[in-house]
């Protein structure tokens, strides 16, 4: 089941077709970064029911050749399980893993991805309301970020999910974005999802002046095969260096 929430993280969608929405979130879905500073190091915590790890991600100069450290713990010989098994899936290869692994055994965090988000969202989006200087607008979802997973089970969960995506109104920038579940369903005859949740939170990046991925959040519970789990797993990006700045401290958080 963890290779069904580390699925989320993959944050990669395919191209879509642009379509007319409500032009508040046409505005913001259109306010990708241009010609962008690509960051430099990343912090990233990952968190798995309760266990988490942080890793240094350095970007290659070709944007595919990526280093990883593990900050903390601080050797992998202090890794739980479960840790261990999140620090697999940076070191992975990524072509072996394409071309040998199920999806979501490796992941990957991207910058702001508007198509996918498009590609999500479709054509028709709803004003639900405006809170906290956020305008917050409904859709049906027709796909998930990473599109992980078989694509009937897949499928079958986007039939019982609701979407909101929120605006940021005086920047004019996506904020966040939940797929929550409505319905429990049954996914294929051995198992049932009760409770799904995947959320994903965007901040004001003042290098890029535009918006980039922060954090996400990903639940599921259910039961499979006659027995009952539970699933969280949180990725937040606690520091982001551009070039020029220093190196990453263990446990360094965001100013």
């Amino acid at each position: 089941m963890l290779r069904l929430i580390l699925a989320a993280a993959c944050l990669l969608a395919a191209p879509a077709a642009f379509a007319q929405l409500p032009e508040p979130l046409e505005q913001a879905l259109s306010a990708a970064p241009g010609d962008a500073i690509a960051a430099e190091r990343i912090a990233l915590r990952m968190t798995v029911n309760g266990e988490a790890i942080l890793v240094e991600i350095r970007p290659g100069d070709d944007g595919r050749d990526t280093a990883y450290t593990l900050l903390q713990p601080a050797s992998e010989e202090a890794l739980s399980e479960e840790q261990a098994e999140m620090w697999a899936g940076f070191n992975r290869d990524d072509e072996e893993d394409a071309a040998d692994s199920d999806p979501g055994e490796s992941y990957s965090v991207g910058q702001f991805d508007a198509e996918g988000l498009r590609d999500a969202i479709g054509d028709s989006a709803t004003l639900l309301r405006e809170e906290n200087g956020r305008l917050v607008y409904g859709f049906s979802p027709l796909s998930l970020p990473g599109q992980g997973g078989e694509d009937g089970e897949r499928d079958a969960l986007l039939d019982n999910l609701a979407g909101e995506i929120e605006v940021d109104a005086e920047r004019g920038h996506v904020a966040e974005v939940r797929f929550a579940l409505t319905n429990s369903f049954k996914p294929n005859i051995a198992a049932r999802i009760n409770d799904f949740l995947l959320e994903q939170r965007f901040v004001h990046e003042p290098a890029i002046d535009g918006p980039r991925f922060a954090g996400m959040t990903m639940s599921m519970a259910g039961s499979a095969v006659f027995q009952s789990f539970s699933q969280t797993m949180e990725i937040d990006l606690v520091s982001v260096r551009y070039p020029g700045a220093g190196p990453l401290e263990a446990g360094a958080e965001s100013p």
